[in-house]
């Protein structure tokens, strides 16, 4: 009776018939008809009082929401905030909430009274991918204080480094890598943080994952490199970067074609020319026998036929 007269009032937001209740003997750690226990329901609402309290009270920081009477969800479902579906569907700790709501004070609350920052929901999503995800930068240096594995990865087998890389969120990418985030764990295509960046142009991020000893030669599953990655969508100053980082310019994608040799097709002359200063063969031929002189031959590129040439090109391989 007294627990669910505590769920109501903290519904209605009374926070001081709230706090005259928990003077009450109460097991806290039990889940209300709605899922939710009297700490989780306080941290959704942001009752920092309210929280401080529960803790005080030896409130298990990290007992999930867990929806324990099904019969009732179809009833709930109608009157509830998707952060509560969410919640209860995945069994959300108290401390990834707060993250959700971005409620700093609460999760630093939280923290301090040892919740656990390295708990996942059923997605093996952590409170740390949901900062990054939401680019909180605030966030992510607390938990990371706390000793959150930088390093999880959820069921896409994506890191928060990997998340954040992508989203170019470049202050938090610092964060990571300065905490010892691995810049090397790629994703369920074997695309890296370092792919993603180098793909979407992104070169102060790019720089910074080189800086931290990404590995410039970790191929995507059809065997494209983040060097080929950057000179496919244009990024010159990328290609540039990475091959001063030792990537190796002779990686062939799955037909065996070599970056000289896309660039030799495409009349690239400016990325012919930074390969073959970087020690690029320029005899690697494609599945079909195709050479780099071949295929700039073909489509009338005659200032890369001779550059090649001057570098060695073998003009007599035959397709």
């Amino acid at each position: 009776m007294v627990f669910s007269l505590l769920m109501s009032m903290m519904d209605r937001g009374f926070c001081d018939i709230v706090s005259i209740l928990l003077t009450k003997e109460i097991n806290f750690d039990q889940n209300h008809w709605d899922g939710e226990t009297p700490l989780f329901k306080a941290v959704r609402r942001g009752y920092t009082d309210v929280v401080e309290l529960l803790l005080k009270k030896n409130a298990n920081p990290n007992f999930p929401a867990c929806l324990t009477w099904l019969n009732r969800i179809k009833k709930y479902i109608w009157s509830t905030t998707a952060i509560q579906i969410f919640a209860i569907r995945t069994k959300l700790s108290p401390l990834y909430v707060a993250a959700w709501e971005g409620n700093i004070e609460i999760l630093g609350l939280l923290l301090s009274y040892n919740s656990d920052p390295n708990i996942c929901n059923t997605d093996k999503q952590s409170v740390l991918h949901l900062a990054t995800c939401n680019g909180r930068a605030d966030i992510v240096k607390l938990l990371l204080q706390h000793k959150i594995n930088s390093n999880a990865c959820d069921v896409q087998h994506q890191s928060s480094l990997y998340i954040v890389s992508f989203k170019r969120c470049t202050e938090i990418v610092k964060l990571l890598l300065d905490y010892n985030s691995d810049p090397n764990i790629c994703n369920k295509e074997n695309k890296s943080p370092l792919f993603v960046a180098s793909s979407k142009g992104y070169t102060e991020i790019v720089k910074l994952l080189l800086d931290h000893n990404s590995d410039p030669n970790i191929c995507y599953k059809v065997n494209k490199s983040p060097l080929f990655a950057a000179f496919s969508n244009g990024h010159t100053e990328i290609v540039k970067l990475l091959l001063e980082h030792n990537s190796d310019p002779n990686i062939c994608d799955k037909e065996n074609k070599s970056l000289l040799f896309v660039a030799s097709s495409k009349g690239r002359i400016e990325i012919v020319k930074l390969l073959l200063d970087h020690n690029s063969d320029p005899n690697i031929s494609d599945k079909d026998i195709k050479s780099p002189l071949f295929a700039a031959s073909s489509k009338g590129h005659t200032e890369i036929v001779r550059l090649l040439l001057e570098h060695n090109s073998d003009p007599n391989i035959c397709n």
